[in-house]
């Protein structure tokens, strides 16, 4: 079955006004890949970014905070590669070989390709987990330094503000085309309820599994587009609340990565060795 004779003809997954008009901003175009060196000078950016939180925090944890930051980038930008890659591209067309045969490496690469999926998401779990932990640890070593250092005795730092501008701008600047290619896995062709739309009977959690994905690249962007900006730009009072909202959007997408994995696995089972015979 092409995927042209599988399109429902209900929308993919309901949206609400403000995710809508967050995804209008971000003017959707067709995803494709960036040069890597795109990539190094975001990652590059997230350093710099990074080293503007408050320099009276731990530097381990800063750096925790960074590495995290780092990987969690890295491993959405491979969840939402694989989300907008066409698995069945990669298979020869029915016309060259038989019917079975097709059949049987068609539920192989699906079977693969869902499998990567659920691999891309547990490698994001813990580094959403760890990130949390630097977080609170940061809030934790704030909450000591006002408590017990006189303001007096700290030492003056230089002022570095016009920087850490200079670097959210190329920060923000580098990494909205690559929010447009997160946000294109939401468009219809990407979504699980149109790949998988001779299913959708049999397995109704195909809706679930949009609606998580949509919510967990939702707040990626957000973390990374508002929150980071914020946070290394931020002066002493504000970092606390900012942190809070960072943790609040990691727990956010450890939910959506939870809720998700049941769904998953029920669609795997009906690719997998043998199904295919039943």
């Amino acid at each position: 079955m092409n995927r042209a004779q599988m399109k429902p003809d209900a929308t993919p997954f309901a949206v609400s006004d403000e995710e809508q008009n967050y995804t209008d901003t971000l003017h959707l175009t067709p995803h494709r890949l960036e040069p890597e060196q795109t990539t190094a000078d975001i990652l590059t950016l997230i350093t710099q970014l990074c080293g503007g939180i408050d320099l009276h925090t731990h530097t381990n944890d800063r750096d925790i905070l960074c590495f995290c930051l780092h990987h969690l980038f890295l491993s959405i930008e491979a969840l939402s590669r694989m989300l907008c890659r066409a698995f069945s591209e990669e298979i020869s067309s029915a016309e060259t070989q038989s019917a079975s045969i097709w059949q049987m490496k068609q539920h192989r690469a699906t079977w693969t390709y869902l499998r990567e999926i659920k691999q891309a998401l547990e490698r994001v779990e813990p580094l959403c987990q760890l990130l949390n932990d630097a977080s609170y640890a940061i809030l934790i070593s704030l909450a000591t330094s006002t408590a017990s250092v006189p303001l007096q005795t700290i030492p003056t730092i230089p002022d570095t503000s016009f920087a850490i501008h200079l670097y959210c701008e190329q920060f923000l600047s580098a990494l909205t085309p690559r929010l447009n290619g997160w946000l294109q896995c939401l468009v219809q062709p990407a979504t699980f309820r149109y790949r998988f739309a001779h299913l959708f009977s049999a397995t109704p959690t195909l809706l679930q599994i949009d609606n998580t994905i949509s919510r967990l690249l939702k707040c990626a962007c957000s973390l990374f587009r508002d929150t980071l900006p914020e946070l290394s730009t931020a002066q002493q009072e504000e970092i606390t609340a900012l942190l809070l909202d960072l943790m609040q959007k990691v727990d956010l997408m450890l939910q959506q990565i939870d809720m998700i994995m049941v769904p998953l696995h029920t669609l795997s089972k009906q690719f997998a060795l043998g199904a295919e015979m039943r």
